[in-house]
C-alpha cells in the first residue's frame, strides 16, 4: 500500500514522539551552535590557563615559588620555558636555557661558618644547615661578591664552597658602603666567571632565577625596580651616601638566601639578594641591581679597593611625599612639589641632617635646604640624590643647586670619600657601644 505525503509525515512524527527515531536538527541552527561552542571554548581555555598559572603554580611546585631539586638541568629548563611567556622579555629555547642554567650554577658559591678539625667525620662535614648565605664568582683569580649581612662579626671565620665541592678560606674583604655588598678573595685562579647583564636591562614583570650549588632552581618576578620600604617613619629618611632604593622580588626568598645572585634567562648576572622586608604584612625580598655596583667592580679588580663619593646629608625625597597647598607654602617647597631632596634633621630620631666633617658641611649646606640639582641632573622621581652622587668619584667638584628659604642658589661642593666616612662612622659607633657597655657594667657592680 502506497502512503501519501501527509500520512508519511504522521508516521514519522509518531516515531519521533515515541523516541524510536531522533528528529534531525536544523542545519543552520547546528552551524551557529557549533561556532558559538568553539568560540566560548577558546575563551574558557585562555582564562583557565591564566588562572592556573596565577593560582596553581605555587601549589604544585612548592611554597614561595621554590621549585625542587631537579634530577637534571633539563627538567629545570623545561619548567622555565613553560613559564617564560607570562613575563616580559625574549623567550629562550629549552636548549638555550639549559646552557644558561648550567653555566650560572658553576659561578654560585655557598658561604658557611668554618669548622675546626676534629677526629670524627660528621662534625667536620659541611651540611646544608651550615650555610649562612651565597655569593657569586666575579673573576678567575678568586674575587667573589655577596651581601655584607652574611658576615655578622669580625671574629667569626667563614669558608666558601664552590660548585665542585672545594672549600676555601675567605681572605681579603672589601665592603661597598653604597650598596652594602661585600667583595672578598679566595685563593684560586681557575674559576668560572659570571657574565653581566647589559645596563638598564631590568624591567618590571621580568622573570629572574637563582640556582644553588645542588641544582635547585627558584623563579621570581621583578615587582619593582625602585622599591623603598615604608613600614615606619625612619624608612623614608635616606642618606646621600647609601642606596635608597632596591629591586623588589615576589614571592619572598626562603631563609639564608642572602647574597644569592639572580640571573636572567640568558644566565647573566642581574642582581644580588641583599635584604628582607615586611611590606603590607607580607615578607618581601630586596635585591641590589647590577647597575648599582657595576662601576665599583672595575675599581676592585684594578686597584683592589672600592671608590665611592660622599656628600654626607640625611634627606627626604620630596617626590615620594604628598603635601597640601598650605604645607607647601609654609615649608617653602618647590611649587612643582615633585622634585628635590629636603635635608632633614631630627634630634629625637638621631638624624643629623648635615653630617659633621662631611663634604656638605664644608660647603656650608644647611638643614631644611632643598637640593634641586647636582650639576645639570635634576633630583626627582627618576633620579634620587643618592643615585646621582653615586655616579661621581671622591674629590669631584659639583655645582649643587639648592632652594633655601624660597630662594635658589648654587653652591660648589667638593665630594668626599664614602669609604673613609663609613670607616670613621663605624669606629665612632663602636666607641659609643663600648661606652654604653661600660656604663651598664658599672650599674651592675653598684647593685
Amino acid at each position: 500500500m502506497k502512503l501519501d505525503d501527509s500520512e508519511k509525515q504522521k508516521t514519522v512524527n509518531s516515531l519521533y514522539k515515541d523516541h524510536v527515531m531522533y528528529q534531525p536538527t536544523d542545519r543552520r541552527f547546528f552551524a551557529v551552535s557549533l561556532i558559538f561552542a568553539i568560540f566560548f571554548g577558546m575563551i574558557a581555555g585562555v582564562v583557565g590557563d591564566l588562572l592556573a598559572k596565577t593560582y596553581l603554580y605555587e601549589y604544585f611546585f612548592g611554597v614561595d615559588g621554590f621549585l625542587y631539586a631537579p634530577e637534571s638541568l633539563g627538567d629545570v629548563a623545561r619548567i622555565s620555558v613553560n613559564r617564560q611567556d607570562t613575563f616580559s622579555g625574549k623567550e629562550p629555547s629549552t636548549d638555550e636555557l639549559f646552557v644558561s642554567v648550567k653555566e650560572a650554577r658553576g659561578t654560585v658559591v655557598t658561604i658557611a661558618l668554618e669548622k675546626k678539625p676534629v677526629s670524627e667525620i660528621l662534625p667536620v662535614a659541611y651540611l646544608e644547615s651550615d650555610r649562612v648565605g651565597y655569593g657569586v664568582i666575579l673573576t678567575r683569580d678568586g674575587w667573589v661578591l655577596t651581601s655584607k649581612h652574611i658576615f655578622n662579626t669580625a671574629t667569626t671565620s667563614y669558608v666558601v664552597i664552590t660548585d665542585d665541592g672545594k672549600v676555601y678560606a675567605v681572605a681579603t674583604t672589601l665592603v661597598d658602603p653604597f650598596t652594602g655588598l661585600m667583595f672578598f678573595k679566595i685563593p684560586e685562579n681557575r674559576l668560572p666567571v659570571v657574565p653581566f647583564a647589559s645596563e638598564g636591562s631590568l624591567s618590571v614583570g621580568q622573570e629572574l632565577f637563582s640556582v644553588t650549588t645542588n641544582g635547585s632552581l627558584s623563579n621570581f618576578m621583578l615587582s619593582a625596580t625602585r622599591f623603598s620600604p615604608q613600614t615606619q617613619p625612619t624608612d623614608i629618611i635616606s642618606f646621600s651616601d647609601r642606596a635608597s632604593e632596591s629591586l623588589l622580588l615576589t614571592p619572598s626568598f626562603p631563609d639564608r638566601f642572602e647574597g644569592m645572585p639572580l640571573f636572567n634567562a640568558q644566565g647573566e648576572l642581574t642582581a644580588i639578594v641583599h635584604a628582607f622586608f615586611e611590606q603590607e604584612q607580607k615578607d618581601v625580598t630586596g635585591a641590589v641591581s647590577i647597575d648599582q655596583f657595576r662601576d665599583v667592580i672595575a675599581d676592585v679588580l684594578k686597584k683592589g679597593e672600592i671608590v665611592r663619593a660622599s656628600l654626607g646629608v640625611d634627606y627626604l625625597d620630596i617626590s615620594r611625599l604628598v603635601f597640601d597647598d598650605a604645607s607647601i607654602k609654609l615649608l617653602k617647597l618647590p611649587e612643582e612639589n615633585n622634585r628635590g631632596a629636603f635635608i632633614y634633621r631630627n634630634d629625637v630620631l638621631k638624624v643629623t641632617g648635615v653630617r659633621s666633617g662631611s663634604a656638605a658641611a664644608q660647603a656650608k649646606l644647611l638643614k631644611n635646604d632643598i637640593i634641586l640639582k647636582v650639576n645639570d641632573e635634576s633630583i626627582d622621581a627618576n633620579h634620587s640624590l643618592s643615585g646621582v652622587i653615586a655616579t661621581y668619584k671622591p674629590d669631584d667638584r659639583v655645582n649643587v643647586t639648592v632652594l633655601r628659604a624660597g630662594v635658589e642658589r648654587i653652591i660648589e661642593v667638593t665630594l668626599g670619600d664614602a669609604v673613609l666616612v663609613a670607616a670613621a662612622e663605624a669606629a665612632e659607633a663602636e666607641k659609643e657601644s663600648a661606652k654604653d657597655a661600660g656604663k651598664s657594667l658599672k650599674k651592675k657592680q653598684k647593685k
